[in-house]
């Protein structure tokens, strides 16, 4: 899978993870809207660095969860 991160898609390969320096807020919204349905994909902005980071999850990441028994 190829790193694409612009405005209009993010797509990552799971287990990346990728820091933009000198980010906005602004920068920060688009990127959330360019996600859309993937919400495996974390993005977090730090104000005081002006950082965005972007992490893609591995596979089977949440179903850690699943193996607990249900009482």
């Amino acid at each position: 899978m190829v790193l694409t991160v612009s405005r209009d898609r993010i797509q990552l390969p799971p287990g990346s993870e990728v820091t933009l320096t000198y980010q906005t807020w602004e920068d920060y919204e688009a990127l959330l809207e360019s996600r859309r349905d993937d919400a495996a994909i974390k993005i977090r902005y730090d104000a005081q660095t002006q950082t965005l980071s972007l992490m893609a999850p591995l596979a089977g990441h949440g179903n850690r969860s699943q193996t607990w028994p249900i009482w």
